[in-house]
């Protein structure tokens, strides 16, 4: 669509875009970004040039430093830049040919602390959409391109718990908004960008929740799922109800947008679960019905669980039907997130395989506060209610061990990022359930990064979890933070922790001092107990695990801290620490 060479290097990303001839150009006249990223600051820096045959170095006219996302389009380019905070706030416009002495040109700033701005170029390439989006609200402001330069349209004020996002294809807006009674997301058409000429294009039913949408030149592909499963709907655009393409898998667990060139005829889709790799189904027509099946040996259950209050929660299970015996209690590993309205991440995993092997079951707590069960299962736990999604955390663990799934000697726990918080919890109100959990980049000190004004992140976080800059807000962040509520003498599970120092989402000193007082309670716990062992200070290494662990087993209440110095928050697991502690922890043979 966008006529783009990408051209990638080690150290960088080129993308040039064909821009009309200017007066003196040749016909290779083009623009140059050149991309360089910052994995601490997550900013980017670009360079702006133009190339006058494809054999030539090109010409750089100027830098622009701390951008965080960027838009070329005939011959203009938009970018956004960031605050001192780090918060993406500002949109800029440069174009091509401008005076050096030109200043570009500031189109859109967002005051509002909570909300950070993106830019996106539709999929027909006719206008760039500026997105300001808080944890849960969004606000888009328009820019046409063929009256560029020009300044933005609003297209609808921001409200709270609503939001609505855009595309523009078939001479006519698509809406992906959960605005309406039942506040769930819904798709809604207009010939004009604005509310009032919006009207239905599709409405889920029979528990189908729609979490997203992909346009292409003849078709439009909506994502969700169904009790669980995704379901990719190819719709026709001219007639949306007659007959469409029905893709999904009772053994996936996860889709995702193709990312696919508009005008492809027949996208291919990706469907993956944490143990099978992703492969592709293939929209071949209009009108046809598609579903496929997972290996033979892999069980997928999806349960029900009932939560303190009453509220049923989905859990996914995941194990080999040949290795589990009925009746017979296995080694579990129970996952969660339930935050920001995000699916507990399902994509393919490899490390996950060997567990199966070995005879695990990988349990999936679809808890609220996530976004599979649709807008208002994610509202469910904002603020005041965000205890619910350690309940049904607690919910999920003891219905495991009711149904003879597993039992507390034989449990682990797994939170990634915001799923640490819940684990954390967890481990403050419910230890004797579990024997050790994993906690990868975890946000464990709420209270202290929420208070950090100078973090952009941490002001975002208010709508999620509180406040803390009013008494009641902190009083409500303080019962929900891992970290605030860690309880010396109490006999805490074996624990593996692992944080970067350059992860610019979990600051590293609330991790460490998280850490450091964790420890301080196993001490308090040992000197009760009689037990003078200090099992896991300081280790951080698979080896050190496995050498202090013995030959079978390493005690309750171990703690092992690993610090990643490079990498940042989207590094990849520590697979071999991870699979040797789970296995020592619950006092397992590795082989």
């Amino acid at each position: 669509v966008h006529d783009s060479i990408h051209v990638y290097s080690a150290v960088m990303r080129m993308a040039l875009g064909r821009l009309p001839l200017m007066k003196g150009a040749s016909l290779f006249a083009r623009t140059i970004l050149e991309e360089t990223f910052n994995a601490t600051q997550k900013a980017r820096s670009l360079q702006l040039g133009s190339l006058h045959d494809h054999r030539a170095h090109p010409t750089w006219l100027k830098s622009i430093p701390g951008i965080f996302s960027y838009v070329s389009v005939d011959g203009h380019t938009l970018y956004t830049t960031c605050s001192r905070a780090g918060r993406p706030h500002q949109v800029w416009q440069h174009s091509m040919g401008q005076n050096s002495s030109q200043k570009d040109v500031l189109l859109f700033e967002e005051t509002n602390s909570r909300a950070t701005v993106d830019i996106a170029l539709t999929r027909d390439a006719k206008y760039v959409t500026i997105n300001s989006n808080t944890r849960t609200s969004s606000e888009v402001w328009l820019v046409d391109v063929a009256t560029l330069p020009s300044m933005p349209t609003l297209v609808r004020r921001r409200e709270e718990l609503v939001e609505y996002y855009m595309d523009h294809a078939h001479d006519r807006f698509y809406v992906l908004t959960n605005l309406g009674v039942d506040a769930e997301y819904k798709v809604m058409v207009g010939e004009t960008a604005f509310p009032n000429h919006w009207h239905p294009f599709f409405e889920p039913r029979n528990g189908y929740v729609l979490q997203d949408l992909e346009l292409f030149k003849d078709s439009v592909a909506l994502y969700g799922l169904q009790n669980l499963v995704p379901i990719v709907l190819v719709l026709n655009p001219c007639e949306p109800d007659r007959d469409p393409l029905i893709l999904s898998d009772d053994g996936a667990c996860h889709t995702h947008r193709t990312d696919q060139p508009f005008c492809t005829e027949k996208p291919d889709f990706h469907f993956s679960s944490p143990v099978l790799p992703p492969y592709l189904h293939s929209a071949k027509g209009i009108g046809a019905q598609f579903h496929a099946e997972g290996p033979s040996n892999l069980k997928v259950e999806r349960l029900s669980v009932i939560s303190k209050d009453g509220t049923t929660v989905p859990v996914t299970l995941m194990y080999r039907r040949d290795l589990i015996r009925s009746g017979a209690p296995s080694p579990v590993l129970v996952h969660v997130y339930g935050c920001y309205g995000e699916n507990l991440p399902m994509s393919y995993q490899p490390w996950k395989v060997p567990l199966l092997d070995r005879g695990w079951v990988l349990a999936y707590c679809h808890a609220r506060g996530g976004g599979e069960m649709g807008r208002k299962w994610y509202h469910s736990a904002l603020r005041e209610s965000k205890h619910k999604t350690v309940e049904d955390l607690q919910a999920c663990v003891r219905y495991l061990h009711d149904k003879g799934y597993s039992t507390p000697s034989l449990t682990a726990l797994y939170g990634r990022s915001a799923g640490g918080f819940a684990v954390g919890m967890f481990c403050n109100v419910s230890p004797e359930l579990v024997q050790a959990a994993i906690l990868k980049v975890p946000f464990v000190n709420v209270t202290g990064s929420l208070s950090d004004v100078s973090s952009y992140v941490g002001v975002k976080d208010h709508e999620e979890f509180g406040d803390p800059l009013n008494e009641a807000g902190l009083r409500q962040v303080q019962s929900v933070c891992p970290y605030y509520n860690l309880k010396p003498g109490q006999d805490y599970p074996s624990m593996l922790v692992a944080a970067s120092r350059r992860d610019p989402m979990i600051p590293f000193n609330g991790v460490e001092q998280y850490v450091t007082h964790l420890r301080q309670c196993v001490s308090e716990h040992k000197k009760q107990s009689g037990d003078h062992a200090s099992w896991g200070w300081g280790l951080s290494s698979v080896a050190h695990i496995v050498q202090y662990g013995g030959s079978r087993h390493v005690p309750r209440g171990s703690v092992f801290f690993l610090v990643d110095r490079r990498g940042s928050h989207d590094s990849g697991d520590e697979v071999a620490e991870q699979c040797t502690f789970l296995s020592k922890a619950l006092g397992l043979h590795l082989s």
